[in-house]
């Protein structure tokens, strides 16, 4: 006679597990770094999200006036369109592995209000000797192109974020009217994405998403800093100099070419902006991407 196991035995998807396997995590770049100095290593704003894994040394991280410290063993989680520095402050050198990866467009605010990213995230003390161990090898995987190496580091970041979350956050509060009225913003700034997915060789202005959306300039700000926490204005270079990042690696076209694309009024103003974005002119941005790939 069949004997049918306790209900207790059955796995069952909390509320938590089933936020965190909606999002896709796409991993684009993971290196590692060395540093045998103090030195500062620079002012950087994102467009993807960031995770760094710091294995030996202390760092200063630096964003919106407030200052960190972290040690060996800590995680930095970092949103895009947040301005910070990294400082390398210990006499013994700084070690740390970094992936940069993106999510889907319609994910990215979920993903940034769950892991309460408004700030830059600082774990001390955060990884074990066998997560390190685990990283090192998806590093080695990656850089001998061992099969399945994608598959592994997308792993490895819905392991570090099931842990990350445990820290970051205990409950997660359920829709009430706040809610629905951040989800009217929410909407708001989905809209302006679309309108500028439609219109990305344009010189789209912030009047120009007011008048799609029908909103004033004040509240189309609240709504982008709530959300993204950067302007509209900042957004929308962000945003078109992304796009033209993917056509300089991908494409073939000349950089006059991708200029008059994107409605630049000549070469030299378009290097002008990304060099003031990426501190390269896209002739060098090009050159060392093709390099790396």
């Amino acid at each position: 006679m069949k004997k049918n196991l306790p209900a207790n035995f059955l796995i069952q998807k909390d509320h938590l597990s089933d936020i965190l396997s909606s999002f896709d995590f796409t991993p684009i770049f993971f290196f590692y770094a060395l540093h045998l100095e103090n030195k500062l290593l620079k002012n950087d704003i994102l467009t993807r999200f960031k995770i760094s894994f710091l294995i030996t040394g202390t760092i200063k991280v630096s964003c919106n006036n407030i200052t960190y410290e972290l040690g060996p063993k800590s995680i930095l989680l970092v949103p895009p369109s947040i301005l910070h520095t990294i400082e390398c402050i210990s006499k013994e050198p700084v070690t740390f592995y970094t992936i940069y990866f993106d999510l889907p467009l319609q994910q990215r605010m979920k993903f940034i209000e769950l892991f309460k990213l408004q700030q830059i995230q600082c774990i001390p003390s955060f990884l074990s000797d066998f997560t390190i161990k685990f990283i090192e090898d998806k590093y080695n995987g990656f850089l001998a192109k061992e099969p399945l190496t994608f598959q592994s580091i997308k792993i490895l970041i819905d392991n570090c974020m099931l842990k990350l979350l445990r820290v970051i956050q205990n409950n997660i509060v359920e829709a009430n009217g706040k809610y629905r009225h951040q989800y009217s913003e929410e909407k708001t700034v989905l809209k302006c994405i679309a309108y500028l997915d439609d219109n990305i060789y344009y010189n789209v202005t912030v009047d120009d998403l007011c008048g799609h959306c029908a909103i004033s300039q004040s509240y189309l700000y609240r709504c982008f800093i709530s959300y993204l926490n950067t302007s509209p204005k900042q957004f929308i270079t962000t945003y078109r100099l992304n796009k033209i990042e993917v056509d300089l690696l991908q494409s073939s076209k000349s950089i006059s070419e991708i200029a008059i694309q994107y409605g630049y009024s000549s070469v030299y103003a378009f290097s002008n902006s990304f060099k003031s974005f990426y501190h390269i002119s896209p002739k060098d941005f090009r050159k060392q991407l093709s390099n790396l790939k």
